[in-house]
């Protein structure tokens, strides 16, 4: 009678242990993503928070499908995707999306585009500052060219 129920108390114990360890090495690698995201923001020459911040809020309107954004020094570039049925209005979207990113950030220069080529750039921009595969001196070439590119979107 013993024996039958230390067979079975190891039993258990071997087909539970797998699933405990696997749920702890889960836990580990999420925490671990989530504390290398956050050193990743703080470790970059420019500080993207507000960028991201305002994404979300140009993202939040329904006429836009996707949206980008990238902050330096004093001035944040947003670049969105309207709705299909949005092109036509494209000159209220801009001035809607302007006015509420003023509103939210009074102490940067807004720049505001509908233009996908501006949405492509500021994509790979921020692409290359998370990957860190570009230095302070090429981003804001990167950032003047947009600057000129959404210039003569105007």
């Amino acid at each position: 009678m013993q024996k039958g129920l230390a067979v079975k108390i190891l039993l258990s114990i071997s087909l539970l242990h797998p699933l405990i360890g696997c749920s702890n090495e889960k836990d580990k690698k999420t925490a671990k993503k989530n504390e290398t995201s956050l050193m990743k923001i703080s470790t970059n020459s420019y500080n993207q928070l507000p960028a991201q911040n305002a994404e979300k809020q140009i993202r939040s309107m329904e006429e836009i499908t996707a949206a980008k954004a990238i902050v330096s020094d004093k001035e944040l570039y947003v670049a969105a995707l309207p709705q299909h049925h949005e092109r036509f209005q494209l000159d209220r979207l801009k001035k809607k999306m302007k006015k509420k990113l003023d509103v939210a950030y009074p102490d940067l220069k807004i720049y505001v585009s509908v233009d996908k080529k501006i949405f492509m750039l500021i994509g790979k921009l921020k692409k290359d500052i998370k990957n860190k595969k570009a230095d302070k001196k090429t981003i804001e070439k990167k950032i003047k060219k947009i600057k000129e590119d959404m210039h003569s979107d105007t």
